[in-house]
């Protein structure tokens, strides 16, 4: 079943600052994930990979209690991303597909665009999937395996519930 939610419902343009915080408190890791505490954003906890390509994928959470998240990915190639920029961002999982927006940003230099869920439950299924293809404004999508992700996941939620 093809699931559609349109920007207020399910991704909402992130309110990030102009980088992406890059003091991350190392927490753990899960197979090829790193779980992270961000001081920057209330000591939110994400999962973060590294793929063959250069590119980043996170999943995260923000600030305990709020309830809300966040799936980024930057790559060095995507020097056609603008900072700040405003995209249309499809996410699809298993049999779902989300649309809504999403706003550019950088990790470090790292060009990237980032969509804010306010479904938790949303970031927790796409975790259990095999793979995720992200699209910006209808482009070519990024394919990404998301080989040991859930229960990378699992260990962020763990990182969120401790103080």
């Amino acid at each position: 079943m093809l699931m559609r939610f349109v920007l207020p419902v399910c991704l909402t343009i992130a309110a990030i600052s102009p980088a992406f915080a890059e003091k991350l408190v190392p927490w753990g890791t899960s197979g090829p994930w790193k779980i992270l505490r961000d001081p920057a954003h209330g000591n939110g906890c994400l999962a973060e990979t590294a793929l063959s390509d250069g590119s980043y994928l996170r999943i995260g959470f923000d600030k305990p209690g709020a309830g809300t998240g966040y799936i980024s990915s930057f790559n060095p190639a995507w020097s056609s991303i603008k900072m700040g920029k405003k995209y249309d961002v499809k996410v699809t999982f298993g049999t779902q597909s989300f649309v809504g927006a999403g706003k550019g940003a950088k990790l470090g230099k790292m060009p990237g665009i980032v969509a804010q869920s306010n479904s938790v439950d949303l970031l927790v299924a796409l975790a259990a999937e095999k793979s995720v293809n992200l699209t910006a404004n209808g482009g070519p999508g990024l394919d990404v395996a998301l080989i040991g992700s859930k229960d990378a996941l699992a260990q962020a939620v763990v990182c969120q519930s401790q103080k």
